[in-house]
């Protein structure tokens, strides 16, 4: 998950304040955001992710179950279908801001 600088992520467009992140929102949008790489997220980070996101374990089950995310090598990782339906995957990660 890594080291964050602050619990507050500013967004801004053309100079304005556009969105204001905290906490889970900063680790939900990180994880989503790493599931969209080829690589996905490794056993360890899952587990640091679920330390702010303690659903996150749960909602990468199924996702597995339902055949969009896979397990291989210690890494969560969108399957081809999961690529094709990225956006459920995308949605699930994000959710877990308001759990």
């Amino acid at each position: 998950m890594g080291t964050y600088h602050s619990n507050r992520r500013i967004r801004f467009m053309d100079g304005e304040v556009e969105d204001e992140l905290f906490g889970p929102e900063i680790a939900a949008e990180d994880l989503m955001l790493r599931m969209r790489l080829a690589a996905g997220v490794s056993e360890p980070e899952l587990a640091a992710f679920s330390q702010v996101l303690p659903k996150a374990p749960a909602a990468m089950a199924k996702l597995i179950a339902q055949g969009l995310v896979e397990k291989r090598k210690g890494r969560y990782r969108p399957t081809q279908r999961g690529w094709l339906l990225s956006n459920r995957i995308f949605t699930a990660m994000l959710e877990l801001a308001e759990a």
